[in-house]
């Protein structure tokens, strides 16, 4: 992510905390982070993803349904068959398209949804664990520490401390 993306991201979190905010600014900088994440050298392998029909579009409309309910179980075969893939072309498109196999891909989602969960609502860890799916706290704790090198808790009461500061941050550790 470039520092223009990052600064942008950061005026979207700032724009969230604000009712006000969020309904004027924030589809402004959605836009923005739009603009510049197709102007980026990666915009290109993102433009078969908004052509209807390719495998590609059909993985993405499945992300999207992911990410709208990101704690429901996620049964690969089902998944697959109802994009019209078998199981295998299904794997292969989905890292094509992601870099991430599905369970990856499902996992960092979910990790991700649990740290805004918690930096811009203020959840508990174990409110955020169980709203994007993880039945044990315990699990999540560990599952965050691996991807983001830092305990849940930790993590964000130092990027809140940042927003609160004005400073910019990745979405990460």
């Amino acid at each position: 992510m470039s520092d223009e993306m990052e600064n942008a991201v950061l005026r979207l979190l700032r724009a969230s905390t604000d009712p006000v905010r969020a309904r004027f600014l924030g589809p402004l900088a959605v836009e923005e982070l739009h603009f510049l994440i197709a102007a980026s050298p990666e915009g290109e392998r993102l433009r078969p993803l908004c052509e209807s029909n390719t495998a590609s579009n059909r993985i993405l409309r499945l992300i999207e349904a992911l990410q709208s309910d990101c704690g429901r179980e996620f049964d690969l075969t089902e998944e697959a068959r109802r994009i019209g893939m078998s199981l295998s072309v299904f794997h292969r498109r989905f890292k094509e398209t992601t870099g991430l196999s599905p369970i990856q891909f499902q996992k960092r989602l979910r990790l991700f949804r649990a740290q805004e969960l918690m930096i811009s609502e203020g959840r508990r860890v174990s409110e955020a664990a169980f709203a994007v799916g993880y039945r044990s706290p315990s699990q999540f704790a560990r599952e965050y520490s691996r991807e983001f090198g830092i305990s849940p808790q930790r993590d964000a009461s130092e990027k809140r401390r940042r927003i609160a500061g004005g400073e910019a941050f990745t979405m990460s550790a």
